[in-house]
């Protein structure tokens, strides 16, 4: 049968950032985000929400810039706006309080270098971070019905928290002024902490989060706006 559905949802967000220059090489920069999040929804299945989120983040950093080279350190927040789960029909009450679910906030730790050699044609940047992920918003699945081993559903909730680290690696080289080779490196190292109704997950490394990744390739110029282009790409 048809099924009516009325959502609406607001947002209204203040951010600023603000440079300051200590010296002609030294910088650094403030930036400051809230936003506040309205929702509601509605439908004929008698299934309705009203959830409601106030999130806040923020960067600051130290940046360095000399002779062709920047170098950086920075901690900054970040969120994702909290949501809800449909279509469910819960009869389960702990069930029905995970229909909605809560913000997730990051807060990264970075610092790195990058470089533009322009005398070889060569330029790179490395970046090493550091992140902690809170209110964590991961894919289950439940069974929507006790007495039904048949009605498993997924649902999105705030299950854990979780840290992530790991170094980044680009690089570009014009071998000549109609081409340029690329090589970019990632390695990356993932956990889940703190899930406390699945602590057998704990320890473990966190979904879609490959530990190796890779594309290396170039661009050849053919003149007459023609482009060769040839990557390669790997993700482990």
């Amino acid at each position: 049968s048809e099924i009516l559905k009325d959502f609406q949802a607001e947002n209204f967000s203040v951010f600023g950032n603000i440079d300051y220059f200590l010296n002609r090489y030294y910088k650094i920069a403030f930036g400051l985000r809230w936003e506040n999040w309205d929702s509601k929804y509605k439908d004929s299945n008698n299934e309705s929400f009203r959830p409601s989120n106030n999130m806040n983040g923020g960067k600051i950093s130290l940046v360095k810039n000399r002779n062709n080279s920047n170098t950086f350190f920075s901690i900054a927040r970040g969120y994702k706006q909290g949501g809800f789960n449909l279509g469910l029909d819960a009869t389960d009450n702990l069930i029905k309080q995970s229909l909605i679910y809560d913000p997730e906030f990051l807060t990264n730790y970075e610092m790195g270098i990058s470089s533009n050699l322009e005398n070889l044609g060569f330029n790179y940047s490395v970046v090493i971070f550091f992140s902690k992920r809170e209110d964590q918003q991961v894919l289950i699945s439940r069974q929507v019905d006790p007495t039904d081993p048949n009605t498993f559903s997924y649902l999105t909730e705030n299950a854990a928290e979780g840290e992530n680290y790991g170094i980044e690696i680009t690089s570009n080289y014009l071998l000549t002024d109609d081409l340029y080779l690329f090589a970019n490196l990632g390695f990356l190292k993932t956990k889940i902490k703190n899930w406390e109704s699945r602590i057998d997950l704990e320890g473990r490394s966190q979904a879609h989060a490959p530990e190796h990744s890779y594309s290396i390739g170039g661009n050849l110029n053919l003149k007459n706006n023609l482009y060769l282009k040839l990557d390669i790409n790997g993700k482990s």
